[in-house]
């Protein structure tokens, strides 16, 4: 599997990690990005763009870096979905969901993505989803065989393209200095839109998350 690539430079950055409150959630532990801009979908790629996640991201994984105990055991079913079961190894003050997450993956591009559902992930926090646009799309890759990260597709591309009418959506920028932008096309034009682009115009948010194999 390819290495993410940013700039020329290698994916593997520092992470940034929040609350619920800061809008991005990163794939269950609670992870989530710091403040910054985000791109929220109203439509998920079509079922016809899912795919059994590759052996190799099979597992259980742990956050990069400062280990705080938390686990993720990911296994994948063969129509695309993919269960995350969350479990820790040591006390934790924070709970961990008692239900698994399920996601989807996906392959278009010729890279591989998470279709994250955030209502889901919202009632694993306890929470009531309360946006209008409830997919977030996240493209993955192994750095090496025992380091996963993904990425999320930068915001002011999506931006740029709503504003220029190249696709349908809606910009908030009341949270300056950072955006809010929903994409309201239909999943396969978006996901066309996004695949006719030259790959130097593909550009992602500046934030990542790497996780590290526990077996």
């Amino acid at each position: 599997m390819a290495q993410l690539t940013m700039y020329g430079k290698s994916i593997m950055q520092r992470l940034r990690t929040g609350r619920i409150g800061c809008v991005f959630m990163w794939i269950g532990f609670g992870f989530l990005s710091g403040c910054g801009n985000t791109t929220d979908f109203l439509h998920e790629p079509p079922a016809s763009y899912r795919v059994p996640i590759a052996d190799q991201i099979q597992g259980v994984w742990a956050r990069d870096g400062d280990d705080n105990g938390e686990r993720v055991r990911v296994t994948g079913l063969a129509d695309g979905t993919v269960r995350l079961d969350f479990f820790s190894v040591r006390p934790t003050a924070e709970p961990m969901p008692s239900e698994p997450l399920m996601v989807h993956a996906l392959r278009f591009d010729g890279k591989e993505w998470l279709s994250v559902d955030l209502r889901k992930l919202s009632r694993l926090q306890g929470q009531e989803y309360s946006g209008h646009a409830p997919y977030k799309l996240l493209q993955y890759a192994l750095e090496n065989p025992d380091r996963l990260c993904g990425i999320e597709p930068g915001a002011r591309l999506f931006a740029d393209a709503i504003t220029a009418g190249d696709l349908e959506g809606t910009v908030d920028t009341s949270f300056k200095p950072w955006l809010r932008v929903t994409v309201t096309s239909a999943g396969h034009d978006w996901v066309n839109w996004w695949t006719a682009l030259p790959a130097s115009k593909k550009v992602f948010a500046p934030s990542v998350f790497c996780f590290q194999r526990m077996n």
